[in-house]
């Protein structure tokens, strides 16, 4: 059964053996009106703060592959769904916003893929990094969700650990929400490593937020 969205195009298909990856709702973006990440909308979404775009600028240039990592589970097997839609088109309104390359991989069913278990991990490997071998100590995650008080779950930090990369918390990475370059948290740069080259992936055809099976992933 069909459970992970796949956003990919021309420019998100480069290869590297470096992995940014972010979680989404409040660490890419948060809801204008305080609304639940599940619920948020293209009329809703705002940047989770006015750093979001250095800091994702910054890694892009360090040569990093930018992935997105979210678990979408009130989507659950309607994958062409009212909320299924709704998630696609603010998604592709935050990615215009950057103008960055970004791979985007959504579970919506409670099966491998959804953090804290590794399928997405594992399909960017295996599926989405045309060949190329990724570098663990070299690659990151950033998200919100690391069992600290008033937070939904561990799942972002449990995520990253059982992958094997070091986690950033949001606020740690980018700083607080709505707040400026100035009271970020973290202001280090990342090794800048030259990218490693890989083959060239085929264009796409469609670009935009579609469907994907499993094809054939790893056990």
């Amino acid at each position: 059964t069909p459970s992970l969205l796949v956003r990919e195009d021309s420019s998100s298909q480069v290869s590297s053996a470096k992995i940014a990856g972010f979680d989404l709702n409040d660490t890419l973006v948060s809801s204008k009106i305080g609304a639940p990440g599940y619920s948020v909308t293209i009329s809703d979404w705002k940047l989770y703060n006015d750093r979001v775009l250095l800091k994702l600028r910054e890694a892009h240039e360090q040569g990093y592959k930018l992935v997105m990592f979210t678990n979408q589970g009130n989507i659950k097997s309607a994958l062409e769904g009212k909320r299924s839609q709704a998630f696609k088109a603010y998604v592709d309104a935050f990615l215009q916003a950057t103008g960055l390359p970004f791979l985007v991989l959504a579970a919506t069913q409670r099966d491998r893929f959804r953090k804290p278990d590794v399928g997405m991990w594992e399909y960017v490997e295996q599926k989405a990094n045309a060949g190329l071998p990724v570098n663990r100590s070299e690659s990151f995650y950033v998200g919100d969700a690391a069992g600290g008080e008033g937070e939904h779950s561990a799942d972002d930090v449990d995520f990253a650990r059982a992958v094997g990369v070091k986690f950033h918390h949001a606020r740690d990475f980018f700083g607080p929400p709505g707040g400026s370059a100035e009271t970020a948290g973290s202001k280090r740069r990342a090794p800048e490593v030259a990218v490693a080259d890989g083959p060239k992936p085929a264009k796409m055809a469609k670009a935009g937020l579609g469907v994907s099976v499993e094809k054939g992933l790893q056990e």
